[in-house]
């Protein structure tokens, strides 16, 4: 299904040729796999014009039509293509993660592209953390230190070691930008809680059934003692001013948009209880670096200028953003660079210091090596694949064959004993979503919870929502707004009413809530609100669902209806055709869905 021209191989022979405007009405064709491996091999070229889409289904005797499972599917890892490919796309994001080109500035053909924001790579225009107001919010001794070695403070970053790195580190020029940034004051109100016993309790339980544990750690960054790569908390209680901590819970995005810490709709008890509790965990101690001669904050606004760290962190909301004045990419000697330059594993202390290891540094350079016009391409299906590690999805979702951090996390770290909610898979979430309400959640503008009854919640990723919306629908072959779907039609929504009743149908309310009526299955067996499934879910994934959850998710409560495919137990319908009673439910569900309820058929 799709657009363009395709041609598929299995195991080395020419099984399928299409073109056009709708690959879907090829003839399939039919095929023999062999027992174990089997070569897929697929050629797709774009069309002229518009969007690029190809689908890829099968179907056999055991299963109708469906996408190919990517458990499936696997690839070589040693080919030489696919290992130049994957160091580029490394060493691209790099570049934007880094913030390259703060410093060091584009060629002018190439400068001309990156001035059309939407239409380049959207790391591009992540700004880094704005210091406006963080002498208000952050201790000095924690800014001493993480402009000395950001690593010590936090084992996941970008920040590169910007004041020397060699054991002479001069301590003048810290203190005075210390200095100076303290004086970068606000005026908001921040409450420090004194903390007890049963409010630190409770911040703990919101730190395990919210998911907080999945991500983070209270070890020292420099212990590497688990696997999961959380990041630690350790100074955490070093950073914050008194009420800082609570007020950055509350909107995580205020001062650094394209943070990869969501965004959570919490209380303000709810996030004094959580402040409570991470800075009685968080016991790493700082202290004020001793220098010989008082700081001197006019001193460290000229070096906070002369460093750099004005090219990335803005004081002020409305300045704008220095020219680059480092050596610019078309200048570059790589070579030289790799040795002696902020590529390098030891550049000289006037240079920073990037936490990359060999690798990193070499995909960087390689990337460098090109003609950079990719960074003028903006691909949401690269973007959610690459965001999807970045912003660390799978801390809490499973997807494809790697199972999610957060019931492994719980069960080895957990104080609680409380057990891990099912979490959905988002193997299938490209195809099973409608883009345009995906998108909703991802801005945290849905004004409902799909799921009321879990503990743990959807955050919001404000900057990334979009794009990572009509990303995950592009993975799976679909445009953001492909959704194929039939009129509604009052006759069958009456049909579907009966086919769902509680005593005389499927009982789908029991497991289901159905607007403000809770579902009457144990906890564990409950699932979404059958009030808002149309408005998320596409149509023809919801009759692959019917037909089968199981096989789309075997860890589902979910029952299979109709055991043969074929017919359900609910005979008085449709004499049991399965596929006409799950049409009929669908139409129903579309009169529970009062928002976006079609015009009835005539």
């Amino acid at each position: 299904q799709g657009r363009g021209k395709v041609k598929l191989w299995l195991n080395e022979e020419l099984a399928l040729e299409a073109h056009g405007d709708d690959l879907s009405q090829v003839k399939p064709v039919h095929l023999e796999l062999v027992k174990g491996y089997n070569k897929l091999k697929i050629e797709y070229e774009s069309p002229e014009a518009g969007d690029a889409a190809m689908r890829l289904y099968w179907s056999s005797d055991e299963f109708p039509s469906e996408p190919i499972f990517p458990e499936m599917l696997m690839h070589d890892g040693r080919n030489e293509s696919w290992r130049k490919g994957e160091q580029l796309r490394e060493g691209r994001l790099l570049l934007a993660q880094n913030h390259c080109l703060k410093c060091h500035a584009a060629p002018e053909a190439l400068a001309m592209g990156l001035a059309e924001p939407d239409a380049c790579m959207p790391e591009l225009n992540a700004a880094a953390p704005s210091l406006a107001g963080i002498g208000s919010r952050l201790s000095p001794a924690w800014i001493e230190h993480w402009m000395v070695n950001p690593r010590k403070l936090r084992n996941r970053t970008t920040m590169p070691q910007v004041m020397g790195h060699d054991d002479g580190v001069n301590l003048v020029p810290v203190a005075d930008i210390t200095a100076y940034l303290t004086t970068l004051r606000d005026d908001v109100a921040r409450e420090a809680v004194e903390a007890d016993d049963d409010l630190i309790d409770q911040g703990l339980t919101l730190f395990e059934d919210r998911g907080c544990i999945a991500c983070h750690r209270f070890t020292p960054p420099e212990e590497e003692e688990e696997d999961y790569d959380r990041v630690s908390l350790h100074y955490a209680g070093q950073k914050f001013q008194p009420g800082a901590l609570a007020e950055f819970l509350s909107d995580t995005r205020k001062h650094y948009p394209w943070s990869r810490m969501p965004k959570f709709e919490l209380t303000k008890e709810e996030t004094t209880a959580l402040a409570a509790y991470i800075r009685s965990e968080a016991k790493g101690e700082l202290e004020i670096f001793a220098v010989m001669k008082a700081p001197n904050p006019a001193d460290g606004k000229d070096l906070f200028e002369s460093r750099g760290c004005a090219a990335c962190h803005s004081v002020d909301a409305d300045a704008e953003p220095p020219a680059p004045t480092a050596k610019a990419l078309a200048t570059l000697d790589l070579e030289a660079d790799l040795e002696a330059g902020c590529l390098s594993d030891s550049p000289p202390n006037t240079q920073p210091k990037f936490p990359l290891d060999e690798q990193r540094r070499a995909s960087i350079a390689k990337f460098l090596k090109g003609d950079l016009k990719s960074l003028t391409r903006q691909t949401p299906a690269e973007f959610s694949r690459r965001q999807f590690d970045v912003i660390g999805c799978n801390a809490c979702h499973s997807r494809d064959d790697t199972d999610a951090d957060l019931p492994y996390v719980l069960l080895d770290f957990g104080e609680l004993g409380h057990p891990p909610e099912p979490v959905p898979n988002i193997t299938w979430a490209g195809e099973k979503l409608r883009a345009d309400w995906t998108e909703k959640l991802f801005l945290g503008e849905i004004e409902y919870r799909p799921r009321p009854h879990f503990k743990i919640r959807m955050p919001a990723f404000p900057q990334r929502g979009k794009l990572l919306a009509e990303g995950i629908s592009a993975e799976h072959g679909f445009g953001p707004k492909e959704n194929p779907r039939p009129k509604f039609d009052k006759e069958l929504a009456d049909i579907g009413e009966k086919v769902a009743a509680m005593h005389t149908g499927l009982a789908c309310h029991r497991c289901h809530a159905i607007g403000d009526k809770q579902a009457t299955a144990p906890f564990e067996a409950r699932s979404t609100n059958l009030s808002y499934a149309t408005e998320r879910l596409r149509y023809d994934f919801y009759h692959r669902w019917m037909r089968d959850p199981l096989r789309i998710d075997p860890e589902t409560k979910m029952i299979k209806f109709a055991q043969d495919g074929q017919k359900t137990g609910l005979t008085n319908i449709y004499d049991g055709e399965a596929e006409k009673q799950f049409d009929a439910v669908w139409h129903y569900l579309e009169v529970l869905n009062d928002k976006e309820r079609p015009k009835e058929t005539e």
